[in-house]
């Protein structure tokens, strides 16, 4: 996954986890990750695909949702 990439899937990330009024913290709770690990993928510094997936599930949305949208 290239840098581009991943930072817009954080970004994505963010977005969600705003919109379901979380914490980064509550967040990271809820997909069994650090808070550190969370902050992160949200700012792109973590490109694997499988955590990114995972973390999105963990707040309710699919990571391939956003991969179609934005047609990368």
């Amino acid at each position: 996954m290239t840098p581009d990439i991943a930072l817009q899937l954080g970004d994505q990330l963010r977005q969600l986890r705003l919109q379901q009024n979380l914490s980064q913290e509550e967040a990271a709770h809820l997909a069994g990750y650090s808070r550190e690990r969370w902050s992160q993928l949200e700012r792109g510094k973590c490109s694997h695909v499988g955590l990114l997936s995972e973390a999105a599930r963990a707040i309710g949305a699919h990571l391939v949702c956003y991969v179609e949208m934005q047609r990368f």
